[in-house]
């Protein structure tokens, strides 16, 4: 959607899967910033954010439980499922140690 008018640039069909999250929005690395859709399946999609549908990425996150919520927080995305919490983020750059983690 066009921020100044309203006016939709493109739609896509909703995924497959279902998922009750909002997408994440990468704002951390260079343009075009990018959103991350996540489904309770674990199954993930990565869009460009941009005038044309473009697709950059089709994952299976490797989860025993569904994905009930997701987060950005210090520069890592953590999932919670039914019994564990999961965080993925770049082992190569660390912006901030999340609170109460002594590890990098």
């Amino acid at each position: 959607m066009e921020k100044a008018s309203g006016k939709t640039i493109w739609k896509a069909d909703r995924p497959q899967a279902v998922s009750w999250n909002s997408p994440i929005v990468d704002t951390a690395g260079k343009d075009p910033r990018v959103f991350i859709f996540f489904c309770k399946s674990g199954s993930t999609t990565v869009v460009a954010a941009g005038p044309q549908l473009n697709v950059l990425a089709r994952n299976q996150l490797k989860t025993e439980d569904r994905v009930y919520a997701v987060a950005a927080a210090g520069g890592a995305i953590v999932l919670r499922t039914g019994r564990q919490l999961t965080c993925i983020r770049n082992a190569n750059r660390v912006d901030e140690q999340i609170e109460g983690n002594d590890s990098p």
